[in-house]
């Protein structure tokens, strides 16, 4: 095919700066000499002259160990990934038929005692992944909203936030957890997918996803994931972010919040800090915004138009260059795949080529877990061909510079790295 692609600017937009770019005068000036595009674009994402330096553990995995007890095959062992990855995040950790044993809910049972033994055998066995610490599942003592329902039907209350007390022992706990797992923690990241009242406006920083706001307005699923107010979610990131531990703290696993008439990032950066001789906003306290982006209609492509979006929420309340994230990537429910489907490994080289040319931090897919989840999100990275084979393609990201990256015409994403390879998926 004649190799042609358009100027930066050109048939669906300019390239962008932004976190991940490097500068092109300080990096080594032949690295990007030679390098070539395939194909028609219709969107430039870039070029020699704002190269992308993708992190050296950007294509990351969920794990888990264990098939759940209530499954087929509970208790079995999950055989471990035959492919490279780089960090792993603590959402979905099933470990001798339990789940979520990351929760900090199912580690710290009583004040100030913790549990340390599932998630020793977790470590172990992804020993080598850098750890991004997800702060989930608040303990029944510390709830400041206790036992209303949450999307675990199990655990009523653990989408609450922290009362006082525990505000406190976040501190507590997350310094045990430095301590005892070091240099593996590459992150710590506040919840997980929060969401607050769309009836509200863009400044309601006080209503929150009550059990009757949830019956009205989703009665198919009025449970949250998070049960507090965008100042309760400021709060939790300010006491994070005074543990002290020389690691980011990422906020707060958005998900299809992306859109201008969505306002839960808006709010949470902009909500004022209320605990206490608290100080600023939601954002001021976070190194970096972290999504979730999960393809609904087969379009890889969108990834584009939801980093967009979130990167206008950021610029339109004054942190334009604040890095993103993407912790969670995957097939949502109406996109979903069979086993070992080839369309799967397709939308999962597209998914990180355009996670990395879009400058994102890291790529986490959802996930290398008991079935059906493994396999309807990404078609089954445990024994499909293709999602392995994929898989084992895309981490070759890990550590490259881009030097020219376009979505053409047809769907396909072209990227040029430095050294010369060529990737056209």
């Amino acid at each position: 095919m004649l190799s042609l692609a358009l100027p930066a600017g050109a048939a669906g937009g300019a390239v962008k700066a932004g976190p991940g770019r490097v500068d092109a005068k300080a990096a080594a000036p032949a690295s990007c000499e030679g390098a070539s595009s395939s194909g028609w674009a219709w969107q430039t994402l870039v070029t020699p002259d704002s190269p992308v330096k993708v992190p050296e553990h950007f294509l990351g995995m969920h794990v888990s160990l264990h098939i759940p007890a209530w499954k087929r095959g509970g208790r079995g062992r999950i055989p471990p990934p035959t492919y490279p990855y780089g960090y792993v995040r603590t959402m979905k950790v099933e470990v001798d038929g339990l789940e979520e044993r990351g929760f900090w809910s199912n580690i710290e049972f009583a004040p100030g005692k913790y549990d340390w033994r599932y998630m020793d055998a977790w470590m172990e066995a992804t020993a080598g992944h850098p750890v991004i610490w997800l702060i989930f599942g608040m303990p029944g003592f510390y709830q400041l909203y206790p036992d209303e329902p949450t999307r675990w039907p199990s655990w009523h209350g653990i989408a609450s936030p922290p009362n006082e007390a525990g505000h406190a022992a976040l501190i507590r706990y997350m310094r045990a957890v430095k301590a005892r797992y070091g240099e593996r923690i590459a992150a710590f990241e506040a919840w997980g997918e929060p969401t607050f009242p769309w009836t509200a406006g863009a400044t309601a920083y006080d209503d929150r996803w009550t059990p009757a706001w949830g019956k009205e307005h989703l009665p198919d699923a009025p449970q949250p994931f998070f049960s507090g107010s965008a100042s309760d979610l400021a709060n939790i990131v300010y006491t994070m972010k005074q543990a002290d531990l020389g690691v980011p703290i990422l906020a707060s696993g958005f998900a299809d919040q992306w859109k201008p008439d969505q306002h839960s990032v808006t709010r949470f950066l902009n909500a004022p800090v209320t605990l206490p001789g608290g100080s600023g906003r939601g954002g001021d306290h976070i190194d970096a915004l972290s999504v979730h982006f999960y393809d609904y209609k087969r379009k890889p492509s969108e990834l584009i138009d939801v980093i967009e979006g979130y990167r206008a929420k950021l610029a339109a309340s004054d942190w334009p260059s604040l890095p993103m994230w993407l912790s969670e990537v995957g097939a949502g429910e109406r996109g979903s795949f069979r086993a070992n489907e080839p369309a799967a490994a397709t939308a999962l080289m597209r998914w990180a080529m355009l996670g990395a040319a879009l400058g994102m931090q890291s790529t986490l897919f959802y996930g290398h877990v008991s079935p059906p989840d493994n396999v309807t999100s990404l078609g089954d990275p445990i024994r499909g061909e293709n999602t392995i084979a994929a898989l084992r393609e895309a981490a070759r990201l890990n550590g490259a510079t881009i030097c020219r990256a376009a979505l053409l015409w047809d769907g396909r994403v072209s990227l040029s790295l430095a050294g010369g390879e060529t990737l056209v998926r």
